[in-house]
C-alpha cells in the first residue's frame, strides 16, 4: 500500500518546492546519471539585491515574469521577502506590504494580472493582487475560505481551491472559488458531517473540464484521509474516485485533456485516460516524493523531493526513468513549468554534503519533439 503525505506533510512540500518558470534555451532533457550537468541550461540571473531568488513566474512565452526574492530562509533569521517583475532581462521591485508569510502560491495572466496567497501572520488568508500600478486585497468575503492552490485564465477567469475551516467547525468542507473580474464566488463541497476535505491544485483545461486534487479525511484533524479527485462539468462538481488502498493527499494535478490527467503525491502517481485510472508510482533511489509535473516535448517530466541523487524524472511510457537537469550536483524540490511556446523552465535547490543548500532557476529551449 503507497501511502501519500499528510496534510501539513503537503504544506511543507510546497513551502519546499522553489520555482516555476518557462522560456528558451537550446538543449533537450537526456536520460542518464541525475547528478550529471545538461549544457544547454541557461541560468536565470537574480534581480541585483540581497536574498536569493527563491520563486520565478512566467507569463505567456517567459518575455515577462514575476519573481520572489527571500532573504533569512534557513539561516535562522526573520524572512525578508520581496517581489518583483522581469521584462526583457531587466528587474523592477513591486513593493510589498511587510511582515506577511507567504505559501508560494501565485498566478498570473500579464505584468497587469498577478496573483499572490498567503496567510499574514500565519493566520488568516491573504489574497492580494497587483494591477500594473499597485496591489489591491481581493480576499473572498467569507473568512473561513483558506485556499491552497490557484490558476489563472485571464483577468476576469482565476480559480482557486481549498478548504473552508473555522475554529468550532464540526466538519470541513473542500471550496472552489471563482474570480469573474468582480469577485469571488465559492463553492462549498458536500461534506459528511465529523469529517473534511483539502483541495490542493486546480487545472483548468476549458470552462467544460476543470480539474481539482487533494484529500478528503474522516475527520477534522486531517489524520485519517485519502486521495480525492473532482472534476467540474461546467455545472457541477463531482469526484472522479481514485483507487482503493491509497491513503493521504494529491499534492499535483496537470492534464492536457480529459482523456490524459495526472495527479500525483508522496511517491505515487496516477493517471486519468478518460475511463479509469492507472498507477504509475515513482520508485527512483532516493525519491522521498513528487514535487511538480509539466508536459515538455510531448512527454512528462516530474521534479523532485530526492534525499541522495538528482531531482528530475521522465515517464516514458512504463516506468519513470532519471534525467539530467541544469545543476550538476544533487538538486531536491524541484518545481517546473513550459511556456506557451513549449520551453521549459526550472528551479528548486541544491544540496551539499555538509546539508546545506542554495536555491537555482534555469531555462531550456522548446523540444523538436513537442
Amino acid at each position: 500500500m503507497s501511502t501519500l503525505p499528510s496534510s501539513a506533510t503537503s504544506a511543507l512540500l510546497r513551502k519546499a518546492a522553489v520555482v516555476l518558470l518557462a522560456g528558451g534555451a537550446t538543449l533537450s532533457l537526456a536520460a542518464g546519471p541525475a547528478q550529471a550537468a545538461s549544457p544547454g541550461w541557461e541560468t536565470l540571473a537574480k534581480p541585483n539585491t540581497d536574498g536569493s531568488l527563491y520563486d520565478v513566474l512566467p507569463v505567456g512565452d517567459g518575455s515577462t515574469a514575476f519573481g520572489q526574492t527571500v532573504w533569512g530562509r534557513n539561516s535562522g533569521d526573520a524572512e525578508v521577502v520581496r517581489y518583483w517583475l522581469r521584462q526583457g532581462t531587466a528587474w523592477k521591485e513591486l513593493t510589498y506590504e511587510k511582515d506577511r508569510a507567504d505559501d508560494g502560491i501565485w498566478a498570473a495572466t500579464s505584468a497587469n494580472d498577478f496573483w499572490v496567497l498567503g496567510k499574514k501572520y500565519q493566520q488568516s488568508l491573504s489574497v492580494s493582487h497587483w494591477n500594473g500600478t499597485a496591489w489591491e486585497k481581493r480576499n473572498p468575503a467569507d473568512a473561513s475560505v483558506n485556499f491552497l492552490g490557484i490558476k489563472a485564465v485571464s483577468a476576469t477567469d482565476v480559480w482557486a481551491v481549498g478548504e473552508s475551516r473555522t475554529d468550532t467547525a464540526t466538519s470541513v468542507p473542500g471550496v472552489v472559488g471563482h474570480w469573474d473580474g468582480t469577485s469571488w464566488k465559492v463553492t462549498k463541497l458536500p461534506q459528511a458531517s465529523g469529517g473534511s476535505t483539502k483541495l490542493n491544485s486546480v487545472q483548468v483545461n476549458s470552462a467544460t473540464d476543470i480539474w481539482a486534487a487533494g484529500q478528503t479525511c474522516t475527520d477534522t484533524a486531517g489524520t485519517n484521509c485519502r486521495p480525492y479527485v473532482v472534476k467540474y462539468d461546467g455545472a457541477n462538481w463531482k469526484e472522479v474516485v481514485t483507487p482503493t488502498g491509497l491513503t493521504g493527499s494529491l499534492t499535483k494535478v496537470v492534464a492536457r485533456g480529459s482523456g490524459d490527467v495526472w495527479v500525483v503525491g508522496g511517491t505515487t502517481a496516477l493517471h486519468w485516460n478518460g475511463t479509469g485510472w492507472t498507477r504509475a508510482d515513482i520508485t527512483l533511489k532516493g525519491v522521498t516524493s513528487f514535487a511538480d509535473l509539466a508536459f515538455y516535448g510531448g512527454q512528462l517530466y516530474a521534479g523532485l523531493h530526492s534525499g541522495t541523487d538528482g531531482a528530475f524524472a521522465r515517464w516514458n511510457g512504463q516506468a519513470w526513468e532519471a534525467v539530467t537537469g541544469p545543476v550538476s550536483y544533487s538538486a531536491d524540490g524541484v518545481r517546473l513549468t513550459t511556456a506557451t511556446d513549449g520551453s521549459l523552465w526550472v528551479a528548486g535547490r541544491t544540496m551539499s554534503f555538509f546539508g546545506s543548500s542554495s536555491p537555482f532557476a534555469a531555462r531550456l529551449a522548446a523540444s523538436a519533439a513537442g
